[in-house]
This record gives structure tokens, C-alpha cells and sequence, in this order.
């Protein structure tokens, strides 16, 4: 090693001009390439698209994604849980169901979503 690091003394110049070559190589290399990634789940063997896989099988044809969404819905003058914020939420939910790729709504006031309802800051959450 004492003789290697002697010979880098000597020659500082080529050295130098070794690393600029290798980084200069290493840069072409990065651009050549590219930035080649992808986000499809389609890889045969891979956990993703097993998991994607199972998930078509339990919804159906007609399930594109495993996406979810959350909603959270504040009211200002009225109780969360008063009537007319009822009829406002259950309005919007109804209008979301019908979107296109929208395949399940849950409705906040029935059921277990009553745990997603917060009335000390008049807000609820519902996770689609």
C-alpha cells in the first residue's frame, strides 16, 4: 500500500486525470440510462402484482385500483351531528358514489363510522 500511495504522489496529474475520466465515465453512464423506472404492478412474481392479483379476484372485472381516499368534513356553525349537516354529508357522499371508479361510500353517521365522528371540533373523517 506504501508503494501505491508513493506512485499517486508522484503522479498527481495522472491520478487526477483517472478520477475526472472515471467520474466523466460514471456521469455518460448515468445520462445513457436515463431516469428508467417504473411504477407497474404487472412484474409476474412480484408481491405487488400477487397482491393486485388477489384483489381482482375478491372485487371482480370491474376493480381497476386498491385506492382509497380520506374525507374530512368541518362544520363551522352547526353541530357534526345535527340534521342539516346529516343531509349536507349524506348529499356529497351520494354524489361521490357516483363517480366514475368510485365503488364503495361509507356513511360516517351508521354503524362502525360513528367512530370517525369527532363533535368537540364539529369534524368527522371518512377513509373511502
Amino acid at each position: 500500500m506504501k508503494q501505491f500511495a508513493l506512485w499517486c504522489a508522484r503522479h498527481r496529474v495522472t491520478v487526477v486525470a483517472v478520477w475526472v475520466a472515471l467520474i466523466a465515465a460514471l456521469a455518460g453512464g448515468v445520462l445513457t440510462a436515463g431516469s428508467a423506472f417504473t411504477d407497474s404492478t404487472n412484474i409476474p412474481d412480484s408481491e405487488s402484482g400477487t397482491a393486485y392479483g388477489l384483489l381482482a379476484q375478491q372485487a371482480g372485472a370491474t376493480a381497476m385500483s386498491a385506492e382509497s381516499g380520506t374525507i374530512v368534513w368541518h362544520s363551522d356553525g352547526a353541530t357534526i351531528d345535527s340534521d342539516g349537516v346529516r343531509q349536507d354529508v349524506s348529499a356529497m357522499l351520494a354524489q361521490i358514489a357516483q363517480l366514475p371508479g368510485v365503488s364503495a361510500v361509507d356513511n360516517p353517521y351508521a354503524g362502525a363510522g360513528s367512530e370517525h365522528i369527532n363533535p368537540s371540533v364539529n369534524t368527522l373523517r371518512m377513509r373511502q
